[in-house]
Protein backbone atom coordinates (compact mmCIF):
# COMPACT_ATOMS: atom_id res chain seq x y z
CA UNK A 1 0.00 0.00 0.00
CA UNK A 2 1.51 3.47 -1.11
CA UNK A 3 0.90 5.99 1.62
CA UNK A 4 3.36 9.10 1.74
CA UNK A 5 1.63 9.96 5.18
CA UNK A 6 2.96 13.39 7.57
CA UNK A 7 3.18 12.84 10.98
CA UNK A 8 3.44 16.60 11.78
CA UNK A 9 7.34 15.99 12.10
CA UNK A 10 9.31 18.14 9.34
CA UNK A 11 10.74 15.70 7.11
CA UNK A 12 9.59 12.23 8.76
CA UNK A 13 6.85 10.04 6.55
CA UNK A 14 5.49 7.04 5.98
CA UNK A 15 6.31 5.69 3.04
CA UNK A 16 4.68 2.21 2.64
CA UNK A 17 3.26 -0.25 4.71
CA UNK A 18 3.34 -3.92 4.41
CA UNK A 19 0.93 -6.38 6.59
CA UNK A 20 0.95 -10.00 7.34
CA UNK A 21 -2.47 -10.98 7.11
CA UNK A 22 -2.11 -14.24 8.99
CA UNK A 23 -0.01 -13.11 11.60
CA UNK A 24 -1.16 -9.13 12.35
CA UNK A 25 2.77 -8.50 11.74
CA UNK A 26 3.60 -4.82 9.98
CA UNK A 27 6.63 -3.50 8.22
CA UNK A 28 6.41 -0.13 7.12
CA UNK A 29 8.86 2.58 5.41
CA UNK A 30 9.35 5.68 6.87
CA UNK A 31 11.80 9.08 5.51
CA UNK A 32 13.48 10.18 8.63
CA UNK A 33 16.64 12.36 9.73
CA UNK A 34 17.43 9.08 12.06
CA UNK A 35 16.35 6.05 13.19
CA UNK A 36 15.65 7.78 16.67
CA UNK A 37 12.99 10.13 15.01
CA UNK A 38 10.91 6.79 14.39
CA UNK A 39 11.42 5.03 18.21
CA UNK A 40 10.94 8.33 19.64
CA UNK A 41 7.45 9.25 17.41
CA UNK A 42 6.42 5.24 18.11
CA UNK A 43 6.57 5.69 21.69
CA UNK A 44 5.02 8.99 21.89
CA UNK A 45 2.07 7.02 19.89
CA UNK A 46 2.31 3.67 21.93
CA UNK A 47 2.65 1.81 18.95
CA UNK A 48 4.74 -1.29 20.06
CA UNK A 49 7.37 -2.82 18.02
CA UNK A 50 9.74 -5.42 17.49
CA UNK A 51 12.56 -3.50 15.55
CA UNK A 52 13.12 -0.49 13.66
CA UNK A 53 16.42 -0.91 11.17
CA UNK A 54 17.91 1.84 9.13
CA UNK A 55 17.92 0.88 5.56
CA UNK A 56 19.06 2.38 2.11
CA UNK A 57 17.39 2.19 -0.84
CA UNK A 58 19.07 0.17 -3.87
CA UNK A 59 18.17 0.82 -7.43
CA UNK A 60 19.17 -1.47 -10.01
CA UNK A 61 22.40 0.75 -11.02
CA UNK A 62 23.01 0.18 -7.45
CA UNK A 63 23.86 -3.99 -8.23
CA UNK A 64 24.68 -4.46 -11.58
Amino acid sequence: MKTHRTVGVKGMKMNQAYVDLETGKVACCWDAANRQQVVDLFKRAGVVFESISLVREIVEKDVV
